[in-house]
């Protein structure tokens, strides 16, 4: 079963999407269990386990970015997908590393197309690498994987936690992973994962985990248009 929470103080919206998602799940045979609040306040104090979130942003009381960063702290590894008629609000919802961002009125093909990136999502977030270095053999989520990089003869694994360098070569590891829908190329060095991309442009990217690290990764010009194109699909064709 997959938690699913919706909140927007429309109902006609709310409503929308929850038929949408009956229609997604008696086809697939998905079982959804779905929590609808149109009262961001009443979202905000709930204790329902969610796997999946569709959040408008602009609500009276607690407007959507804050109800999201809330339900990521009650639920880590919850999905979040903003949906709102307000593109301004992009640069945040990106802070927030939310999975996709919705346009309103909302789209039939693109909300079905977004919903099933983010049911391969789900099914991913428990994927594992191994890694082998200095003598010690661990297990880590592809999820937390921040970048990769050519370090030398080695690459360097970058990980919201630590940090890694492994005797494969970059293009092993990309083959190792293979989530090319959450991971881009943004020079021929470096392999980016793109939930964690807070802004990027012809001269660099950021990428940020929390508090505990920003960095700043070179863009080169020959993978600007593809690294575009990536992020542009990762965040559902809305930018």
């Amino acid at each position: 079963m997959i938690s699913v929470l919706i909140c927007d103080d429309d109902r006609t919206i709310s409503s929308q999407i929850s038929a949408l998602l009956d229609t997604y799940a008696k086809a697939r045979g998905i079982d959804f269990q779905i929590a609808v609040f149109n009262d961001p306040q009443e979202a905000f104090q709930s204790e329902t386990p969610c796997d999946l979130a569709f959040i408008d942003i602009e609500m009276p009381g607690i407007d959507g970015l804050t109800l999201a960063a809330r339900v990521r702290e009650k639920n880590p590894d919850a999905l979040v997908l903003i949906v709102t008629a307000y593109e301004r609000y992009l640069d945040d919802a990106m802070d927030l590393h939310v999975f996709r961002y919705l346009s309103k009125p909302i789209d039939k093909e693109r909300f079905y197309h977004s919903l099933t990136l983010a049911l391969r999502e789900y099914q991913n977030i428990r994927r594992e690498v191994v890694i082998e270095c200095r003598g010690e053999t661990l297990r880590v989520p592809t999820r937390e994987i921040v970048y990769l990089a050519i370090a030398g003869r080695k690459t360097l694994i970058r990980t919201v936690r630590a940090e890694y360098r492994c005797a494969d070569p970059l293009r092993v590891w990309e083959e190792r992973i293979h989530e090319p829908q959450n991971f881009a190329f943004s020079h021929h060095s470096y392999l980016v994962n793109l939930r964690y991309v807070t802004n990027f442009n012809r001269g660099g990217v950021t990428v940020q985990s929390g508090d505990s690290l920003r960095e700043e990764l070179p863009m080169s010009q020959r993978k600007y248009a593809a690294f575009r194109a990536s992020f542009m699909e990762y965040m559902g064709n809305t930018l």
